[in-house]
């Protein structure tokens, strides 16, 4: 019932929906896994599609000069989540992590 009237395509890989928004395949945390990456007038903001917060691609200082990014301990391929999240931190200009705490009351996210 709940899927009866939706038609759904299945995809391989990074996928164009249209101009402007893609389908990028982020493996590693959950194999398969997909970001949205969509062109806005402040530059390619990503929805991460990861279970991340802002910590996980953005570390606190006292942990960059070690590690770019923080991937989260539940994946199924550590060094793909690691890819996945260097490539999302060097194609986006604004991130959006799928589980980050500070947009749980929003009505919309905010602006850069």
């Amino acid at each position: 019932m709940l899927f009866e009237r939706l038609t759904f395509e299945t995809v391989n890989g990074d996928t164009y929906i249209e101009e402007g928004i893609e389908l990028l395949f982020i493996s590693g945390h959950t194999l398969g896994g997909q970001s949205v990456a969509i062109e806005t007038n402040k530059g390619k903001a990503i929805i991460t599609g990861l279970c991340y917060v802002n910590e996980n691609i953005n570390p606190p200082p006292e942990v960059c000069e070690r590690l770019t990014v923080i991937p989260c301990r539940i994946h199924g391929d550590a060094l793909r989540t690691c890819d996945s999240l260097l490539r999302i931190s060097k194609a986006a200009d604004i991130v959006i992590p799928l589980h980050e705490a500070t947009f749980i009351d929003l009505d919309k996210i905010p602006e850069v």
